[in-house]
């Protein structure tokens, strides 16, 4: 993982959202210095901002049946591509409240 201390993965769940996300808070898992995963409050993985070519981007994730990650799909699949300013949770929970 992407720094020296972070938070623990028991935390988060990379698993299929059966409801709306709880967007009353957003937090970002620091993979790598271009990719951070992001989290709804309660845990559940929504997708994640990728920096390409110079830009931070959100990248919308979904969960199939059988658990296997889907690009594009998900609760968040409306922002998908998205650009975002910076990987700071202000500005991520901004974009996606604002495609709800």
């Amino acid at each position: 993982l992407f720094g020296e201390r972070g938070p623990s993965l028991d935390r988060y769940r990379f698993q299929t959202a059966t409801a709306a996300p709880d967007l009353g808070q957003v937090e970002l898992l620091g993979l790598r210095r271009d990719l951070h995963a992001v989290f709804d409050a309660s845990g559940l993985h929504l997708g994640v901002i990728k920096n390409l070519r110079g830009r931070w981007v959100f990248r919308s994730v979904g969960y199939d049946d059988h658990g296997r990650p889907r690009e594009g799909a998900g609760p968040c699949a409306a922002s998908h591509m998205q650009r975002v300013e910076a990987p700071e949770t202000r500005l991520v929970l901004r974009l996606l409240r604002a495609k709800r």
